[in-house]
């Protein structure tokens, strides 16, 4: 008859202890309630650091984009400044000849504009000094650009180069005889 023997598997007196005795495994790895509780705090504030700084970021990178498409802007008008006849510069600021552009800086009609701009009245010519005929370039015309974010004023109707948030620009043509 087979007789099952016990006397094979036995265990040292130390190994029996480590393993019927849990606390003893638990200190071989892992970590306790309060190194994580330690560790959740200290990740949570970084968090609320960051959170806080969230809306600082985004309002500057939405002034900067503002900030680059009104530049566009004015380059498109500067442009067309310098294309004009110098005879007619006094023609670019009448009222009523706004140009609309939308959020990329594209001309578009009024009820899609994001940005108003315009030329403010151009005032006389101013005379070089030594300009006589000799020269080419005897006269300055001084041609101020307005550009007015609609979308932030108050009110579309009034947002025009006297209010408050218009940003304007001030650039010089010359005569150059053309």
């Amino acid at each position: 008859m087979n007789t099952l023997s016990l006397t094979t598997d036995r265990l040292s007196r130390r190994e029996l202890t480590l393993r019927t005795r849990g606390a003893g495994r638990s200190r071989l790895g892992g970590f306790t309630l309060v190194e994580v509780t330690l560790a959740i705090g200290i990740i949570s504030f970084a968090f609320v650091a960051m959170f806080g700084m969230l809306p600082v970021g985004l309002n500057v990178s939405r002034q900067a984009m503002d900030t680059t498409i009104e530049a566009q802007i004015v380059q498109q008008m500067k442009t067309q400044a310098l294309q004009t006849d110098f005879s007619q510069l006094s023609e670019l600021g009448k009222p009523g000849d706004e140009l609309y552009f939308d959020d990329q800086g594209k001309a578009v009609e009024a009820a899609q504009a994001v940005y108003k701009a315009g030329y403010m009245k151009v005032p006389d010519t101013t005379v070089l000094p030594g300009g006589g005929a000799a020269s080419v370039t005897s006269k300055l015309a001084t041609v101020t650009i307005y550009v007015v974010n609609t979308k932030g004023s108050a009110s579309r109707a009034q947002a025009d180069a006297t209010s408050k948030e218009a940003k304007k620009f001030t650039i010089l043509i010359p005569d150059n005889g053309i």
